[in-house]
């Protein structure tokens, strides 16, 4: 059931922008703004009924005029990281597929349960948040309310090579065999962020990792001089602590980084 796709999704939190000043490369224009909206339900008759589906969903869509064939892999790369953050099952193949499911879900609500009177909503909203010659950096939130005690807003960082259409993982970017090492220094940045002092175990002020062990996620994206992490509520802790965001600065990682990488600077 879509519905309980969306109930899945977590957070509370507003989509967050990065506070770091950025220096944008100077790149033709590569993209358009794909625009969906969509308002079904009885507030088509009564602009004051609880009882409307409304769905906006905005996404950049990449030129073949700019980049050729590459535009298709990568518009495809990044549907598919949105769809999947629904559920990895997900088998939607367009954005308009996703919609129309929704509304029909909705208006099964609708006819099954004649007193339901809340209002369901969907918005996927992506932005370009840094492109260099070599990649593109995109934050997607995605809040949605389809019924129960609150909504669900979501927030996705990648970045995405513009020569293949890859997402961009961190395997890319730092050394073979760095990940203890990077995982370990990031702990520490991730303490100072949350006021945990060394000799407190992360699971005792309600962060779970696995043994206890702080480990960076792939929801992550490429900055002018820092990656940015996102973890969602739920992923590494109860909802009430709320989403996590940390920023590594290169600077710091210097010696981590993968000779030739997009982050080499």
């Amino acid at each position: 059931m879509v519905c309980l796709l969306f109930l899945t999704l977590s957070a509370c939190q507003s989509k967050k922008e990065t506070t770091e000043q950025e220096n944008f490369v100077e790149v033709a224009k590569r993209y358009s703004l794909l625009k969906i909206s969509r308002l079904s339900g009885p507030c088509q008759e009564d602009s004051t009924s609880n009882r409307c589906l409304n769905i906006r969903i905005e996404v950049p869509s990449f030129l073949e005029d700019t980049l050729g064939n590459i535009a298709g892999r990568l518009n495809a790369q990044i549907k598919k990281d949105i769809f999947s953050f629904f559920s990895p099952e997900a088998t939607h193949t367009s954005y308009d597929s996703l919609a129309a499911e929704l509304s029909s879900e909705h208006e099964r609500i609708l006819e099954d349960y004649p007193d339901y009177d809340h209002p369901w909503n969907l918005e996927i909203l992506s932005d370009i948040i840094y492109e260099d010659t070599s990649f593109v950096s995109i934050a997607t939130n995605i809040f949605s309310y389809t019924g129960g005690a609150h909504p669900n807003n979501s927030q996705i960082y990648a970045s995405y090579d513009v020569q293949n259409g890859h997402r961009i993982r961190l395997k890319d970017l730092f050394k073979l065999g760095s990940e203890e090492e990077l995982n370990r220094a990031a702990e520490i940045e991730f303490r100072m962020l949350k006021r945990i002092p060394p000799h407190i175990k992360l699971e005792e002020e309600g962060y779970r990792f696995e043994n206890d062990r702080f480990e960076l996620n792939e929801n992550f994206a490429i900055l002018n001089k820092s990656l940015i992490f996102y973890y969602n509520p739920y992923e590494i802790g109860a909802y009430a602590l709320g989403p996590s965001e940390l920023q590594l600065n290169f600077s710091d990682y210097a010696h981590l980084i993968k000779q030739g990488s997009y982050i080499d600077k």
